[in-house]
């Protein structure tokens, strides 16, 4: 799975859910950027990703940012990016 068929995925769940907000899709968007600069192979094989505890992920994320911070829907973009690693991986 590419980084945009993950991302893809991601959208689809928050649409089911209503959770269209413009926040969680930046969010997503931001998310991207930073893995592509820091795990490019993520680009390629999403799945990868599964070998990089979500917390630890975070922690580097959060650290990358000039604010230091993680928002909540940044936060919650990670938690569904895994869920949907996680269910891609359980349908094989």
């Amino acid at each position: 799975m590419t980084w945009n068929e993950l991302k893809k995925k991601v959208v689809e769940e928050y649409n089911r859910r209503q959770l269209k907000s413009d926040v969680r899709y930046r969010a997503l968007d931001k998310i991207g950027d930073f893995l592509k600069k820091k795990y490019p192979d993520v680009i390629e094989n999403a799945t990868s990703l599964l070998n990089i505890n979500r917390d630890d992920i975070k922690e580097d994320y959060r650290k990358s940012k000039p604010t230091g911070k993680i928002s909540g829907a940044e936060s919650s973009a990670f938690n569904e990016i895994y869920n949907q690693l996680n269910i891609a991986l359980q349908q094989k």
